[in-house]
């Protein structure tokens, strides 16, 4: 299901694209659909379109600028059953179920023209179960692999994607969303799992937090998660649980990370009055200036900003210090 507006838009299997009008919850009313889908499986809306997958391998583009009579535009294929998919502005990333048992394939396509839209390029791994859920940020893909647990991809290039790093997570995992920092994943287990993703290569837990039940669904709006368990939908605020907000090498506490930063911590470094403004709590270790702890040791010193160069450079990644988490 995906909402715009008082618009509901439901992917109703064979029955295909379902419009309701849902300004009266308690009586929503069918303002249009487009039947001719053949199993119509999760809808994504952008702008004046609306994404399906489908079960099969050809997925749908439907064009719901007039809500009661929705027409065909277009559609783009990805090898295998859709399991999910994401969005951007002009790409759709397709995660999938391959032709053989097990084996998983991500897609990248082109969009930029609806009507025709062009594959990129794709990726396929044998895995022991199904990768049930997907999330896009920057140039990273987190895909929920139920038995192996969360993979990073580096998609920057779709004609090469690349396998980054794997990591085992408790449970069956269902389902992923990726912010700039963390990430939280949902599986068969009684909880939700925060994830460190700063280090793409090397993902780490956080924490578990606990639920009343069984997490199947989950959405986001800005740092709240909401989980819809069998029991009963619980609100999580991420940051609440990270030791405060800041954003990786901001020295000069602006909310990002340049060369004035560089600037900024040597002046302080060598006795000048202004000192790195975010400290946060960080215990055990005590109170940390976190946004000039750049190369993420725990502490504040030169080698900070010989880490600082390295970035400025391309050459190094955002760190933090393991005790002080960033916000999501």
């Amino acid at each position: 299901m995906a909402i715009r507006d008082s618009l509901l838009f439901v992917a109703d299997d064979t029955m295909g694209l379902q419009i309701l009008n849902i300004i009266d919850p308690e009586a929503p009313v069918l303002v249009g659909n487009f039947s001719d889908l053949y199993s119509a499986r999760c809808v994504t809306i952008r702008e004046n379109y609306a994404f399906i997958s489908n079960a099969f391998m050809s997925n749908y583009i439907i064009d719901i600028t007039d809500p009661a009579n929705p027409t065909l535009a277009g559609d783009w294929y990805a090898l295998g059953m859709a399991t999910d998919f994401f969005v951007t502005d002009s790409l759709i990333y397709t995660l999938s179920e391959s032709a053989e048992p097990y084996m998983i394939r991500l897609t990248i396509t082109d969009i930029t023209d609806i009507q025709h839209p062009e594959e990129l390029g794709y990726i396929e791994e044998y895995t022991t179960s199904i990768a049930w859920g997907l999330s896009i940020r920057s140039h990273y893909a987190y895909v929920a692999d139920m038995y192996s647990g969360l993979r990073i991809y580096d998609v920057s290039r779709p004609d090469s994607i690349a396998l980054l790093s794997q990591y085992d997570l408790p449970g069956n995992l269902w389902d992923i969303y990726a912010g700039n920092y963390m990430a939280v994943s949902i599986s068969d287990e009684p909880s939700i799992q925060l994830l460190d993703i700063m280090d793409r290569q090397n993902p780490r837990l956080i924490m578990s937090l606990p639920l009343d039940g069984i997490a199947y669904e989950f959405s986001t709006q800005y740092t709240d998660v909401y989980i819809a368990t069998n029991s009963s939908i619980q609100i999580f605020d991420v940051n609440y649980y990270c030791t405060c907000g800041w954003a990786p090498g901001d020295a000069n506490g602006n909310g990002v990370f340049n060369a004035l930063d560089v600037a900024f911590l040597v002046n302080w470094l060598k006795g000048g009055p202004l000192q790195p403004p975010i400290l946060c709590p960080c215990p055990p270790i005590g109170p940390l200036h976190v946004g000039a702890d750049a190369n993420g040791s725990c502490a504040v010193n030169g080698q900070d900003v010989t880490y600082m160069i390295r970035r400025l450079h391309g050459w190094g990644d955002p760190r933090a210090c393991l005790n002080c988490p960033p916000g999501f």
